[in-house]
């Protein structure tokens, strides 16, 4: 059993500062609801109000889009009630994806919150910011999802929220957590707003280098002639994607022979496209033998085969960063001497729309191999496809830089919230 450190004691909660004190939320401050706002008295103008999800949406710093208001009339009458947030508040999400939490600023506009959100009103006490880490903190979170109420939605009730128990430093030190968590916000906030910028330059210079309104160092248009698919440059080429790539569809072993799955062979499935968020796949959830390869219409892929989903999530893909078989799911590219695999990569996207104009289904669409093959696509040099595609992959990784950078600063806010939280480490 480790011993509790000098100035130190243990608490319900852990081990804490003896200076510190652990409270229950309604003993420190006071929880408010409010009356519901009935879809049939949302209107087009008035008083905008939020519910669970738009603070949710705050709560990740984003923006509320398409408010919705109730009449100035009807907010007088709920007014009464329970009164409009007020700066330092923290609003709580309390029916269905509970516990998200935001704190109102004083440039905020003025809102109504119905009966979705509970309100706890600003305490001499307690810093509001303060506060908003210790919901964010894994202590209060496990009580939020431990005592949820409610079989089918989750409900955080006012009793149930009062009864939750807070680490409380003094106020001047829950001042110094909360600015030094802010401060490590504000640079989280700051790298998620460049790697936006970076997306959004990326994505404009991919709509004009695969269309040739602008070229790259060592290319000149000359000119431009009328296609099928629209203005292209005099020394571009109009093709279809069966003359470029081989299509390969997918097969599934046997579910039921053992020996068919958890071999060394990769088998990808459109999950797997959907949750890897880069442009190569390194791994899937499922392998199979090659008992199972040879005993299925799955086909081993080479390296660099580009991955499109065919099926629900068309034209989903990524590319294959090692040998590979994928289900039914899929009618993957593998590029001849004409294609360049990256180029092709990036110009599938602006594909997509062609490809679901193609798509067949009820229940969901599938686009055939025949649809897929006889889409057309423009085609600069083998050489131009290359300096392009490698220019959008030079912005990726700066992307991926970027993506990685701020990874580390969750990490390191995470580890911050840890330490200071619990005054593991003392900032006063």
């Amino acid at each position: 059993m480790s011993s509790i450190p000098k100035g130190y004691k243990k608490t319900e909660l852990g081990v804490i500062p003896e200076d510190w004190r652990v409270h229950e939320l309604g003993d420190i401050v006071t929880i408010g609801s409010a009356k519901r706002v009935l879809r049939t008295d949302w209107k087009d103008q008035g008083i905008p109000f939020y519910r669970a999800r738009e603070i949710a949406v705050l709560s990740d710093n984003g923006k509320v889009d398409n408010e919705l208001f109730i009449s100035y009339e009807l907010y007088c009458a709920y007014d009464t009630l329970s009164p409009a947030p007020r700066p330092g508040d923290i609003m709580l999400s309390a029916v269905g994806t509970v516990g998200r939490v935001y704190c109102v600023k004083s440039h905020d506009r003025f809102y109504y919150k119905d009966a979705s959100v509970l309100c706890i009103r600003k305490s001499d006490i307690i810093n509001s910011e303060y506060l908003k880490f210790q919901f964010n903190f894994y202590v209060v979170k496990k009580q939020i999802e431990e005592g949820s109420e409610g079989s089918t939605v989750s409900t955080i009730t006012i009793a149930r929220a009062n009864k939750y128990k807070i680490i409380l430093p003094p106020l001047l030190e829950q001042k110094a957590i909360a600015e030094a968590l802010s401060d490590m916000d504000a640079l989280i906030e700051a790298q998620k707003e460049l790697i936006a910028k970076k997306r959004d330059i990326k994505q404009g210079a991919m709509q004009d280098l695969l269309s040739g309104r602008v070229r790259l160092p060592g290319y000149e248009t000359k000119g431009w002639k009328h296609t099928d698919i629209g203005d292209i440059p005099t020394d571009w080429e109009v093709s279809q994607i069966g003359k470029i790539a081989d299509i390969i569809s997918g097969g599934t072993p046997k579910t039921t022979e053992k020996s068919f799955w958890n071999g060394t062979i990769l088998w990808c499935t459109p999950t797997d496209i959907t949750r890897t968020s880069g442009r190569y796949i390194e791994r899937t959830e499922k392998t199979i033998t090659d008992d199972g390869l040879k005993n299925s219409s799955a086909i081993l892929l080479p390296i660099n085969s580009l991955l499109l989903c065919s099926r629900a999530t068309v034209g989903d893909v990524r590319i294959a960063k090692h040998e590979i078989t994928t289900n039914q799911g899929f009618k993957s590219l593998v590029c001849n001497s004409s294609a360049y695999y990256l180029f092709i990569y990036y110009l599938i996207p602006f594909l997509k729309p062609k490809m679901l104009e193609k798509s067949y289904g009820s229940t969901f669409l599938e686009i055939s191999k025949s649809n897929l093959a006889s889409i057309q696509i423009q085609l600069p040099s083998y050489i131009e496809q290359k300096t392009i595609a490698e220019t959008l992959s030079d912005m990726d990784d700066e992307i991926e830089t970027l993506e990685a950078e701020l990874e580390k600063l969750n990490h390191m806010k995470r580890g911050m919230m840890q330490e200071l939280l619990t005054g593991r480490i003392r900032l006063i």
